[in-house]
């Protein structure tokens, strides 16, 4: 037994990962996943979202700790949102793990999302085994976590992992963090969804015109995927560009850390079939110095978030504890 796995053994937590349009949750009991399930997310904010938390651990009391995952930049000491530009609400600057711990009675600990999962792909999923992992969520942004030495980076701040705001193109779209040509807004879902509408404004031929012309809205992400996977030369242009601008930011993070593997994940990521041979060629032609890590496929679906989270809380609740 490990070091992790003998942390775990004592701990009953719950892990909660808040998304745009779902909140992911996972029990982790004794080191293992015992339970898993998905609610809506609530419209209404922090404290809406508080009352499904609640809700949670009312439904099973002999929780220890709670962890929950933030789409966002998180205080890592305090547990305050700073920024959290895709949930509903109005999310910055509320002291959210505050805010839990009060309402649930239980120690809360509040973390980014792609950390979180970085932490759940490392210890349960598709990073087992590997000491140095980059980890890669894409969705509607690009979130990131490194795994350095068989740990999750967070630095003080919290911080390390934004794979998504690096500059690959510095005349680029503006990016919702203020900087411009981030890998987010050429590899994001929006950006993917964009290039897909403006070539069917310009009447390129696409299987995708006959569904815009049905249903009167422009395709979204998982039918520009499907249709990629179908033949439809269009949508694999757009994904092909979104997985050329990810593996840019991805050459220079292996140029600097050397990492062993590096997993995929998020919605988007979904679609590694139709991304891998871009993705792995840029990855060929810019990373020369020593062969380029391997990628796969996340491992835990779309819990890993969630099951990182409760990883992170249990672990916390051990340091102090003892």
């Amino acid at each position: 037994m490990n070091e992790l796995q003998a942390r775990l053994q004592d701990t009953h937590a719950l892990g909660v990962d808040i998304g745009g349009s779902s909140i992911k949750w996972a029990v982790l009991d004794k080191g293992v996943v015992a339970e898993q399930g998905v609610l809506p997310t609530p419209t209404g904010g922090p404290h809406s979202v508080a009352k499904v938390v609640l809700n949670l651990v009312r439904d099973r009391p002999d929780f220890d700790v709670v962890g929950v995952a933030v789409p966002g930049v998180v205080d890592p000491y305090s547990g305050t949102i700073r920024l959290v530009p895709n949930l509903p609400g109005n999310w910055a600057g509320t002291p959210f793990a505050q805010l839990l711990q009060e309402s649930v009675g239980l120690p809360v600990s509040v973390a980014n999302d792609a950390r979180c999962f970085g932490m759940g792909e490392l210890h349960f999923g598709a990073g087992r085994g590997a000491r140095n992992v980059v980890f890669v969520t894409l969705g509607t942004g690009v979130g990131g976590a490194v795994a350095i030495d068989g740990q999750i980076y967070f630095s003080t701040s919290g911080l390390a992992g934004e794979l998504g705001h690096q500059t690959v193109n510095p005349e680029g779209a503006l990016c919702g963090c203020g900087n411009r040509g981030c890998v987010e807004t050429l590899a994001g879902a929006p950006a993917v969804m964009a290039g897909v509408a403006q070539g069917l404004l310009h009447g390129f031929p696409s299987r995708l015109q006959a569904l815009w012309q049905e249903t009167g809205r422009l395709p979204d992400a998982k039918e520009i995927v499907q249709a990629a996977r179908e033949g439809d030369r269009p949508a694999q242009e757009v994904l092909g560009r979104a997985a050329r601008a990810l593996g840019t930011g991805l050459a220079n993070v292996c140029v600097v850390l050397a990492p062993d593997r590096i997993v995929v994940g998020g919605g988007l990521g979904q679609a590694l079939d139709v991304l891998r041979e871009p993705l792995e060629a840029v990855l060929s032609e810019r990373v020369k110095v020593w062969a380029p890590a391997p990628i796969v496929p996340a491992g835990l679906g779309i819990h890993g978030g969630a099951i990182g989270a409760a990883i992170k809380a249990s672990l916390a609740e051990a340091v102090v504890r003892n």
